[in-house]
C-alpha cells in the first residue's frame, strides 16, 4: 500500500496590492488610522480532500488620533485564492464567544449596518468579487483589541505522492505593526 504524505506549504503570498487594513470612525469616514493584527494562532487539519484552516487573531488600532471614547470600525480588504471557501467565524465579546452566521450578502450587510447603528458588536466578512473580501469588526476603541477566528477550507493539491496546501499569509505583512505569533 502506498503512503500518502501530507505536506503543508507555508508561504507569504502577496496576492494583490489590493490589501488594505485600517480603522475608521463610522460617523466620520474621511479620517482613518492604521490597524494591526497580533497574537495569531493558526490551526490546520485534513478534512477529506480539503485542508481546513482556522486563524485566530486580535485586531487593534495602532497609535491613532481618535479618542478612547469613539467607537471605531476595523476594516480589512484582502484577496484569497479562488478556491477558498470561508465556513466559520467567531467574535469574542468580552467573556462571551459569538458564532457567526452565513447570509446572502445584501441581507448580511443590512444586518451588520443595523447592529452598528445600535452600537452593538457585529463582525462581517463579505466576498466583494472573484477572490477579494471585505472584513469588518465594530466597535474597536483606540488602544484596545478584539479577538476573532476565521475558518476556511481549500482543496489539497496533489504533488509527487503528497498533498499540499498553501497558507495565504498576506495579512501578516498588511499589519501596521510587527506581528507576534
Amino acid at each position: 500500500m502506498k503512503k500518502l504524505y501530507l505536506s503543508l506549504l507555508f508561504s507569504f503570498i502577496s496576492l494583490s496590492i489590493f490589501s488594505q487594513m485600517r480603522i475608521i470612525d463610522p460617523q466620520n469616514q474621511w479620517w482613518q488610522s492604521n490597524a494591526s493584527i497580533e497574537n495569531v494562532h493558526i490551526e490546520m487539519k485534513s478534512a477529506g480532500i480539503f485542508c481546513e484552516t482556522a486563524i485566530t487573531f486580535d485586531v487593534k488600532s495602532s497609535g491613532s488620533d481618535f479618542d478612547n471614547e469613539t467607537p471605531l470600525e476595523y476594516i480589512y480588504d484582502f484577496s484569497m485564492p479562488d478556491d477558498v471557501v470561508f465556513n466559520d467565524s467567531w467574535l469574542w465579546i468580552e467573556d462571551y464567544i459569538s458564532e457567526g452566521l452565513i447570509y446572502e450578502q445584501s441581507e448580511g450587510t443590512a444586518i451588520y449596518e443595523s447592529i452598528v447603528d445600535r452600537q452593538q458588536d457585529p463582525l462581517i466578512l463579505a466576498k466583494s468579487q472573484n477572490n477579494t473580501y471585505n472584513f469588518r469588526i465594530y466597535p474597536l476603541f483606540d488602544d484596545s483589541t478584539r479577538r476573532v477566528k476565521l475558518s476556511y477550507i481549500v482543496p489539497f493539491k496533489s504533488k509527487n505522492k503528497s498533498l499540499e496546501s498553501t497558507l495565504p499569509l498576506s495579512f501578516l505583512k498588511d499589519s501596521y505593526e510587527n506581528l507576534r505569533m
